[in-house]
C-alpha cells in the first residue's frame, strides 16, 4: 500500500517540473506523507487484521480466506478514499480558498479539476486492486504449498479485468484528451488569469494554451504508466496461476498423486485448478482401491474387475496352471502357535509369489498352505507354458537356500499342466471372486499330489512339455492313473538345476 505514495509523489513531481510548480508541490508535501503514508499504515493494519491474526494463532482460517479473496477491492477503496482526501483539499487549498485566488472561477473549470482528481484517484485504485491481487497470489501459494490449506476460488471472471483495464488505458485517457479541449478551449479564462498558479508570463502563445499542453502531456505520461503496469499484472495474473497448474501437472505424470495446484485465483483459472485437484483426487482414490482390492485378489484381476465396473466377463481359453503346496506341512505346524505359522506362512507366500508375478502369473487363489497360479489368463501371454515352468523352477531354487521361522526349511511339490480353463468372477452378487475351474485345472493338482509317490518336486503334464521341450529337457515318468480320470497320463518330472 505504501507503493500508493511513492506513485503519487512520482506523479506530483513529474507534473511539478512539468508546470514549473514546485512551490505548490512542496506545500502539498506534508499532506500527502500524513495522509498517503500515516494514516495509508493504519487503514492498511486493519484491513489486514484478519490474516495476520490467522499467521498468529492459526485459527479463523475462514474468515481469513474470505478477507484474503475481497483484499484486493478493500484496498483499492481504500486507496481511492485516500487519494481523494489527499488531493481534494489541497486542491481548493491553492485554487479556490487561497488569499490570492481569483474572486470569480468558472463553475466548469472548478468541476473539471474535480474531475481530474476523481479520475486520478481511481486510477491509482486501478492500480493497487492489480498489485494486490498479485500480493495475494503469493500469499495463497504459500498458505497452500506450506500450510496445506486449500482455497475456493471465487466468483470473479478474467473478462471483468481485461474490460477494467482496456477502459483505463484506452477509453479514460481519449476522455481526457477531450475534456481538457472542451473545457479549456471553451472557458473565459479573464477571471484566472491573475492566479499565478494558471499563468506562465514567459509564455508567447497565450495565457491558458501552457497549461493545456502541460496537462495532456501529464495524462499521457501517466495513462502509459498505468497502462505498462495493468499489462504487467495481467499477464501475471494469469500466467502464474497457469504456471503452477503446469509443474503439478508434471509431477502427477511422473507418479505424485500427493501433489495439489494451489488455487491462487478467483477467475477462471481458480475454478479450473480446483476441477484438476478433484480430478487428481479421484484417480488417487482409484488408485488406492485398486491397490487395495489387489491385496485381496491378483492385480491383474482387480485392474480387469475396476475397468468392467466390477464383473470380469468369462473366458475360455488355453492356459497353464500352477498348483503348489508345502511338503509335510501338518508336522511343520505342530508345537507352533497360530501367530508364528501365519508369520512363517506369510513369508513364504512372499518368497514363492514373486517368480509368478515376475513371469506373468496371476495367483488366484491361496487355501491353506497351498496357491493356484494360472498363465494365459485373465492376462493373455502367449508364452504360458514356457513361462509356468520357469516360475517353477525358480521356486524351488528360492527354497532350497531360503530358511523361515526359526530356521525352518520348507519344501513345494508343484504340479505343471496346460489345457483348456474356464476364468471369471463368481459369488452371490454383494460379494465376488475370480476362479478357473475345469478338468485341467484339477489336472494340476493332482499332479503336485503325485511328486509324494515319484518323490519328485515338479511334475509337468504332457502338454505343458509339448509347448517347452525345445526349452528345458524333462524325465519322463511315464504312464500314471490319476484320481478322477479313467484314463492314464503322462507325466514328466523337471529336474532343477542349481
Amino acid at each position: 500500500m505504501l507503493s500508493l505514495a511513492v506513485l503519487v509523489l512520482f506523479i506530483g513531481v513529474l507534473s511539478a517540473v512539468l508546470t514549473e510548480g514546485m512551490l505548490h508541490f512542496r506545500d502539498a508535501l506534508l499532506s500527502l506523507v500524513l495522509v498517503l503514508v500515516v494514516i495509508n499504515l493504519i487503514g492498511s493494519y486493519f484491513l489486514i487484521s484478519p490474516i495476520a491474526s490467522f499467521f498468529r494463532d492459526g485459527k479463523k482460517f475462514e474468515l481469513a480466506q474470505r478477507r484474503i479473496q475481497r483484499l484486493p477491492r478493500y484496498c483499492a477503496a481504500w486507496a481511492l478514499v485516500l487519494t481523494l482526501v489527499a488531493l481534494l483539499p489541497h486542491h481548493f487549498s491553492t485554487h479556490v480558498l487561497c488569499a490570492d485566488c481569483p474572486t470569480e472561477i468558472p463553475l466548469r473549470l472548478v468541476f473539471y479539476q474535480i474531475f481530474l482528481i476523481v479520475i486520478y484517484g481511481g486510477l491509482l485504485a486501478l492500480y493497487i486492486y492489480f498489485l494486490i491481487s498479485d500480493f495475494t497470489v503469493v500469499l495463497r501459494k504459500h498458505l497452500s504449498l506450506h500450510c496445506g490449506l486449500v482455497f475456493e476460488p471465487g466468483r470473479e471472471r478474467f473478462l471483468y479485468k481485461l474490460l477494467i483495464a482496456f477502459v483505463a488505458t484506452s477509453i479514460v485517457p481519449i476522455l481526457l484528451v477531450f475534456t481538457h479541449d472542451y473545457v479549456l478551449g471553451n472557458v473565459d479564462s479573464t477571471a484566472i488569469l491573475e492566479h499565478k498558479s494558471y499563468v506562465d508570463p514567459s509564455n508567447e502563445m497565450g495565457h491558458m494554451q501552457m497549461p493545456a499542453v502541460q496537462a495532456f502531456r501529464i495524462d499521457i505520461i501517466f495513462s502509459m504508466i498505468l497502462a505498462l503496469l495493468a499489462i504487467v499484472f495481467i499477464s501475471r495474473s494469469l500466467t502464474r496461476p497457469m504456471n503452477m497448474l503446469l509443474e503439478t501437472m508434471k509431477k502427477i505424470s511422473k507418479g505424485d498423486l500427493d501433489t495439489k495446484a494451489p488455487v491462487v485465483s478467483d477467475e477462471e483459472i481458480g475454478v479450473l485448478t480446483r476441477g484438476f485437484n478433484d480430478m487428481v483426487d479421484e484417480v488417487k482414490d482409484r488408485e488406492f482401491i485398486r491397490e487395495t482390492f489387489g491385496r485381496f485378489v491378483p492385480e491383474s484381476v482387480a485392474a480387469a474387475v475396476l475397468k468392467d465396473r466390477g464383473v470380469i466377463r468369462p473366458q475360455v481359453r488355453e492356459a497353464t496352471i500352477l498348483n503348489s503346496d508345502i511338503e509335510n506341512f501338518t508336522a511343520i505346524c505342530e508345537g507352533r502357535n497360530p501367530e508364528q505359522v501365519i508369520a512363517m506362512l506369510n513369508e513364504y507366500f512372499s518368497v514363492i509369489a514373486e517368480p509368478i508375478r515376475e513371469h506373468g502369473g496371476v495367483i488366484t487363489q491361496f487355501w491353506g498352505d497351498a496357491i493356484l497360479a494360472t498363465f494365459n489368463l485373465p492376462v493373455e501371454e502367449s508364452n504360458h507354458a514356457t513361462n509356468a515352468v520357469l516360475a517353477a523352477q525358480d521356486i524351488q531354487r528360492l527354497l532350497e537356500r531360503r530358511r523361515f521361522e526359526d530356521d525352518i526349511a520348507l519344501h513345494t511339490r508343484i504340479g505343471v499342466n496346460t489345457g483348456t480353463v474356464v476364468g471369471g468372477t463368481v459369488g452371490d452378487g454383494d460379494r465376488v471372486g475370480y476362479t478357473v475351474y475345469g478338468e485341467n485345472v484339477n489336472l494340476a493338482a493332482r499332479l503336485q499330489e503325485l511328486n509324494k509317490q515319484f518323490n519328485t518336486r515338479v511334475l509337468v503334464s504332457a502338454r505343458t512339455v509339448e509347448l517347452t521341450k525345445h526349452r528345458f529337457e524333462f524325465n519322463n515318468i511315464g504312464e500314471v492313473s490319476v484320481r478322477g480320470l479313467e484314463a492314464t497320463i503322462t507325466a514328466y518330472s523337471l529336474p532343477i538345476l542349481h
